[in-house]
Formats: structure tokens, C-alpha cells, sequence
């Protein structure tokens, strides 16, 4: 059979332009962890993917596709954090930097930065849409710092299932990962980049094989049609029969509508009851970073206004499972989704006003607070309702019996694999700060 591969190269590192450092620089300190951060060009040619010809595209995702066209010209980034040898575990995480109004944004590694680090994961950003390298916005990359990006172009963003795979093959000419040192091959994407990953799971990995598991984070979180992919259906879950392991994490917007997932032999569910799309944790970060890359002044909420479940510890805990799922074959457990009121509709709740069902943890399971997803926090941050102090007297024989409740849930969490023991300590430790 013919290899229709197209075949990429990569330079670098890159240095210069006018402002000196890569866009979206890493906004945690990666020095106490050995790490270095470098930025390099790939450029090759690439073509689309489509459905082939006779073939059904429905809901289920159950696609076969194809390349199609010719090969295109392009040059885009890759922007690199790289464990130091003797750290480095052997697993990478790719992530589909994403792309939000012609601004791009390391979304999955702001979430993750403490767990890739800690774990000595090396993780690679690679800009794949048009729009974010050389579309007309002004924080486009090549907008941003024409001395340093001017080069670049994707003139299709559909083309960027196939330079996620080039990518992806041109890893081992990265310093630090060659010579057979990378073992497990992770791709990740949050939101609208997890919706391009749930295309490239479903269409592009049945016949590249390259990756060696998914972590999609709020996957149909938006209903934002993708404005270069309409060979695909917009409406999609991800196929029942991945070939590789896909773990989904949805935060509650994300798993209201994705209602009606269809299980899967290498699919897990991780809905975390009542978490919001994203928190204070994560939106200071990016509030740091848009200021320093954008000049754009974002106002958070107050940690504990905004939801003020901590998914960032879920989130963790869920790319730690699936790195033993990829590299040790060690399934994750998977969980009920979320309950709905009705079908379609919002989530149900319980005499708290909290959300039933979904993956359980100690803030709604040992609660001092109802969590809502909705609400004028910046980001889709939703909000905290404390309760009264008369309803935590009702609850708890004062504040210790609270303490030690949650510290309990915390142990069983750990446990059950969704929260990291580093992670558990600093839970307990704020609850702990916790009086009426």
C-alpha cells in the first residue's frame, strides 16, 4: 500500500524577534523543576481529512476517512517543555494549543502544570489553526511578533489533523526525546480543542495509529460552530470503539450535553459533580498570561465566590490515570454521568442544591457550600453559595467533625484514583482553615 504520509522537518531552537520569547510562554516557573522551554518550526505540506466517498457520518462518530487534495504548504510552532534526562519518565503530552478569537492559549498545561512537572512529563504545544498563526487578529502569532513568526502560515485549519501527526512523528528530532526515549504518547485538548481531537480520534487515529491515548477535557462544552470542518458533523460523540484510551473530562456545562455518550471498551467518563467550567485557579493564570501577552486586563472572581471545587485536582489525577492506562495497560475506573432533571435538560439536584450522580468528591459529598457552574465570574467560573452557619450546625457537631468528614472523602478520593496524595494534602489543609 501506498504511504500517502506527508512528511515534515523541524528547526530550531528559535531565537530573536521583536519581543524575545515564544507567545504564550509558560506562565509557571518551570526552573525548580529542571525543566527548559524552547520554541521550534515545523513545516512540511499537508492535506485535509474527509469522510470517504460512500461512507456515513452520523452521531456515534463511526467514521472512515481519508486524505483529500493536494499537499499544502505550511510552517507553523512547536513549543516545547522538556524535562531535564534524568527526570524525564518517557511521556509526552502533545497539546492542540487552543485558539480562541485569533489569540492561542496553553489551556491544558496552565490546568496541569504541577502534575506534568512533578511526574516529569515532557509536553509539547503545537499551533494548528489558521486563525491563531496567521489569520487577521492582532495577537495572531504573526501579528504579534512579525520578526519572529512572520514565516509562518496554515492556510486551512482543517489541515491541522495532519500536521498533529507530523508533529507527532518529528518528536525524536526534539534534544531530549530522541533515541527511543519517549515510551507513551499522550495527545490533549481542552474545550475547542478537545472537540478537534474528538475528529481526530474518531477519524484520523483508526488510520494513523500514532498516539497512544486522548485527554479531552469539556468536549461539548460549546455549541461554537468549528468554522473549517464541516466535512465532519458538528454534532458528534466519540466513536464506542476507540482504538486507543480516551479519558473525557467534563466539567458540569460540558457533561450536561453530552448526554447520551455512548460507553466504550476504551472510553472513561470522569463528570465531576457541580464543577464548573473553569475556577479561579485557572483564571488567574490566564488572567497573568493575557495581560503579559495581549496588554487584555482580566478581573477575576474571588477564589471562594467563583466555583470553588478544585478541578484542577481532578484533572491531575485523570492525565496520571491515563498514562498507566497507555503505558501499563491499567484502565481507569469509569463513572455514572451526571443525573439530569430531564432529558436535555439541567443537571438534578439534591437537598443541598447540589448535582447528583456524576463522578462523586468531597465537596458535594461532605459539603459547606452549594456550587453552581452559572454566573458572572469571568472564564465560565461559575460560583460558591456558603451555607449559613445555622445549616453547617444542622450538618456537622461543629467545625472538627466537618474536618475529619472531609478528610475521609479526601483518603476514599485518593483512593478511587481521582485526586493525587500531593493534591489530598492541600485539600485537607484548606478545609482545615474552615470555622463557624
Amino acid at each position: 500500500m501506498a504511504d500517502n504520509r506527508q512528511h515534515a522537518s523541524i528547526e530550531g531552537p528559535v531565537q530573536g524577534g521583536a519581543r524575545g520569547r515564544p507567545f504564550a510562554a509558560s506562565i509557571v516557573d518551570l526552573s525548580p523543576h529542571g525543566y527548559r522551554e524552547e520554541e521550534y518550526f515545523l513545516s512540511g505540506t499537508a492535506r485535509c481529512w474527509a469522510p470517504r466517498s460512500g461512507t456515513r457520518t452520523g452521531q456515534d462518530g463511526m467514521w472512515a476517512a481519508q486524505r483529500i487534495g493536494a499537499p499544502q504548504p505550511y510552517k507553523t510552532r512547536l513549543l516545547a517543555r522538556i524535562p531535564p534526562p534524568d527526570r524525564f519518565s518517557g511521556t509526552v503530552v502533545v497539546e492542540w494549543m487552543q485558539e480562541l478569537f485569533g489569540t492561542e492559549r496553553d489551556i491544558f498545561f496552565r490546568w496541569n502544570a504541577e502534575t506534568l512537572l512533578r511526574a516529569g512529563i515532557a509536553w509539547i504545544g503545537v499551533s494548528l489553526h489558521h486563525e491563531g498563526v496567521d489569520g487577521p487578529a492582532p495577537n495572531s502569532l504573526v501579528n504579534w511578533d512579525p520578526q519572529r513568526y512572520g514565516s509562518l502560515t496554515i492556510p486551512d485549519s482543517s489541515l491541522g489533523y495532519d500536521i498533529l501527526s507530523q508533529a507527532a512523528r518529528c518528536l525524536h528530532d526534539l534534544p531530549g526525546l530522541g533515541e527511543g526515549k519517549v515510551k507513551t504518547l499522550l495527545a490533549a485538548g481542552n474545550s475547542l480543542s478537545a472537540w478537534r481531537l474528538s475528529t481526530y480520534v474518531n477519524a484520523v487515529q483508526p488510520v494513523e495509529q500514532i498516539f497512544d491515548g486522548f485527554f479531552l477535557q469539556d468536549f461539548r462544552q460549546k455549541t461554537v460552530q468549528d468554522r473549517e470542518d464541516a466535512a465532519f458533523p458538528h454534532d458528534r460523540y466519540v466513536r464506542s470503539d476507540a482504538i486507543s484510551p480516551v479519558l473525557m473530562l467534563n466539567m458540569t456545562p460540558a457533561a450536561m450535553r453530552s448526554a447520551g455518550q455512548p460507553a466504550g471498551h476504551m472510553l472513561r467518563r470522569w463528570e465531576p459533580a457541580g464543577a464548573a467550567h473553569t475556577n479561579t485557579f485557572l483564571m488567574a493564570r490566564t488572567a497573568v498570561a493575557e495581560e503579559r501577552d495581549t496588554g487584555t486586563i482580566i478581573t477575576c472572581c474571588p477564589e471562594d465566590y467563583a466555583n470553588a471545587i478544585p478541578s484542577q485536582y481532578f484533572s491531575g489525577a485523570a492525565i496520571e490515570a491515563l498514562v498507566r492506562w497507555a503505558r501499563d495497560k491499567k484502565a481507569p475506573q469509569d463513572f455514572a454521568p451526571i443525573d439530569l432533571a430531564s432529558a436535555g435538560g439541567a443537571p438534578a439536584l439534591d437537598e443541598y442544591g447540589n448535582v447528583t450522580g456524576g463522578m462523586r468528591h468531597p465537596w458535594v459529598d461532605v459539603p459547606v457550600a452549594r456550587y453552581g457552574w452559572e454566573g458572572e465570574c469571568v472564564g465560565g467560573s461559575g460560583r460558591t453559595y456558603p451555607f449559613p452557619s445555622s445549616r453547617l450546625a444542622r450538618l456537622y457537631d461543629g467545625p472538627q467533625d466537618y474536618h475529619q468528614k472531609f478528610a475521609v472523602a479526601v483518603r476514599r478520593a485518593v483512593r478511587d484514583g481521582i485526586i493525587l496524595p500531593h493534591d489530598a494534602e492541600a485539600a485537607i489543609a484548606a478545609a482545615g482553615r474552615l470555622t463557624w
